[in-house]
């Protein structure tokens, strides 16, 4: 059942270190995401104002001039009366607005792996229709909703952020009802998740990595240090084991089993203050062997061993759980009964004697098994009635109607009564 406990309680540990480990991969798994993320937002806002950056370049040029191409036409979207001209030396040229330059830029990005596209919800050429997740964005910008948007749709990290009206704006959207600092379109961009990924599969490998290797620090710890509690609590055990053992030869007598004449009086002294502090009764009782001189004599002293252990074991007999007994010195002994009064003492002495006279005490070491009969006298005391205050006293009485039953024919019990 201990070491039930014990498995028990090594699993849950081992089940809160998984727990804080996984809870902490967790949230760096989460981080690395965030992260990815980030980088994502900051790389849509670099190629936003990059592209914003050439588009302001070009509207403080006023737009510029390239010569026409199959790729670069002249812009039927641009009514503006320079809008084609001739150079010095002969070339057709166009001019390129913002706007169409960066339908350009768009162009020369197609297969790069980003995206970009000028959208407007009140588009002037066709081409700068948003689609649905665009046109989210953008009723969400004139409204004051967004800043900026980055989401992952379908794969790819699609960035949007606005372009407002400024005063060069007017000359082509003024006649679309916009006014300064209105929303009149915004730039978008498109790119895959995937170029994140292998950088977010390497952190979160090396973070995985990294968090096993912690758990298995800490399994190791966690083995180290219940191998250690368990040890030294077994150590300790014995050792408490070991104490008792000490304590009890220090308070049992060798011979008969019962406390010693220390741990006798200790015991009477303890119950005698406790009895004054709850005002209840105490009586005690001192028994000795008649004529056990003559046990030894005859018999020797292994018999007479023989003899007191039995004697010990009939009053024993008895006794009540809450009695005490002990060895007071040599054939004596002294028996402390908590919460009797000294009739009730007296009986319970009574009953001892007539057991023990009854009583043949069977001599295994002399080899015929013999039997002896013995007697006993009494002395009986009850702490209130003798007005006594401390264990010294209490044991004097006893005592002196002890050596009163002796005096006047043994094998009898004697009380305070007898000698007070």
């Amino acid at each position: 059942m201990q070491f039930s406990r014990w498995v028990l309680a090594f699993l849950l540990a081992v089940l809160m270190c998984a727990a804080v480990v996984f809870l902490s991969w967790y949230v760096n798994y989460q981080r690395v995401h965030a992260t990815s993320n980030n980088f994502a937002l900051i790389r849509g806002q670099s190629l936003f104002h990059l592209v914003q950056t050439v588009r302001a370049w070009n509207a403080g040029h006023g737009g510029v001039y390239v010569p026409e191409t199959d790729t670069t036409p002249s812009n039927p979207y641009l009514n503006v009366p320079d809008r084609d001209v001739s150079d010095s030396l002969g070339r057709q040229l166009t001019k390129v607005n913002p706007a169409y330059m960066t339908r350009q830029i768009s162009d020369l990005l197609k297969g790069s792996g980003v995206e970009s596209s000028l959208i407007s919800l009140k588009p002037i050429n066709p081409v700068n229709r948003p689609d649905d997740w665009e046109r989210k964005a953008l009723e969400q910008f004139e409204v004051g909703q967004l800043d900026e948007l980055l989401e992952v749709v379908e794969g790819h990290y699609r960035y949007i952020a606005p372009l407002y009206i400024k005063d060069s704006c007017l000359q082509c959207h003024g006649a679309l009802g916009y006014q300064l600092g209105d929303v009149r379109g915004g730039l978008s961009f498109k790119f895959p998740v995937s170029h994140s990924t292998q950088l977010i599969e390497k952190q979160i490998h090396g973070a995985t990595q990294f968090h096993l290797l912690v758990f298995l620090v800490l399994l190791g710890l966690a083995i180290a240090l219940f191998l250690s509690v368990w040890l030294l609590k077994n150590q300790l055990q014995v050792s408490q084991e070991r104490r008792q053992l000490l304590e009890q030869e220090v308070k049992v007598d060798g011979l008969t089993g019962m406390l010693n004449h220390n741990a006798i009086v200790s015991t009477l002294d303890n119950e005698l203050k406790r009895a004054q502090r709850a005002q209840h009764k105490l009586s005690v009782m001192m028994i000795d062997l008649d004529f056990f001189k003559r046990v030894n004599d005859t018999y020797g002293h292994q018999a007479g061993d023989e003899v007191l252990r039995s004697v010990a074991d009939c009053i024993s007999v008895h006794l009540r759980e809450i009695d005490a007994l002990g060895r007071y010195g040599g054939e004596e002994f002294m028996a402390v009964l908590p919460d009797a009064k000294l009739k009730n003492a007296v009986k319970v002495a009574e009953r001892i004697r007539r057991e023990i006279e009854e009583c043949d005490f069977a001599i295994a070491s002399t080899g015929d098994r013999e039997s002896l009969s013995v007697t006993a006298s009494f002395g009986v005391a009850e702490l209130q009635l003798a007005g006594c205050e401390t264990a010294e006293a209490i044991i004097a009485i006893a005592d002196r109607a002890l050596y009163f039953a002796k005096e006047n024919g043994r094998n009898r019990v004697a009380t305070q009564a007898d000698v007070m």
